[in-house]
């Protein structure tokens, strides 16, 4: 269990450092594109890191199929071997428990493994979830942000212009009749 939460910790991490927006408590430009730039391979190295522990589960299930195949088939050829009469069945359920019995130490050892590398896999999924939602609010604040860049770009490109009609106001205008000519 120790292991599964250092490796949830460094996983946190990783993925703070990728998708923390703020600098000096407010989001710039560049820290926005730095994250959009960074945000493909976060997600690849998710991704990866997932699949990995996919195949980790797979081959621990299959190498776990084959101990226990063979301890059910010990199990099951000794309980066969103590009753002397032919007629007597053996019912599966009987032979899983005296195999977990028997071999309780290396069953269990086996589900603790079985059940970390599943936990991780339940993590990382959530990650990638999480991940995925970041790919919208990134892509909503750069559309907002160029659109206030733009914005911001008009309004001086039309303060400096020679001519005083086409300037931009930003405040309320001033009545005409209160108005002085400039």
């Amino acid at each position: 269990m120790e292991d599964y939460i250092n490796f949830i910790e460094e996983q946190i991490k990783y993925f703070q450092e990728h998708s923390d927006l703020f600098e000096n408590d407010e989001i710039t430009p560049l820290k926005l594109n730095t994250t959009l730039a960074h945000y493909t391979n976060v997600g690849v190295a998710l991704i990866g890191e997932y699949t990995r522990h996919k195949y980790q589960l797979y081959d621990l299930q299959k190498n776990y199929e084959k101990w226990y195949s063979k301890k059910f088939y010990e199990v099951r050829k000794q309980m066969m071997s103590e009753f002397e009469s032919k007629t007597i069945k053996i019912s599966i359920k009987e032979v899983e428990t005296s195999v977990k019995v028997e071999f309780e130490k290396e069953y269990w050892e086996w589900q603790d493994k079985i059940t970390d590398i599943e936990l991780r896999i339940s993590f990382l999924r959530g990650l990638i979830d999480q991940w995925t939602k970041l790919d919208s609010v990134l892509n909503n604040l750069s559309r907002n942000m160029r659109q206030e860049m733009i914005s911001l770009s008009i309004e001086n490109r039309m303060n400096k212009a020679d001519n005083p009609q086409r300037k931009l106001h930003t405040e309320f205008p001033e009545s005409k009749r209160t108005r002085k000519p400039i």
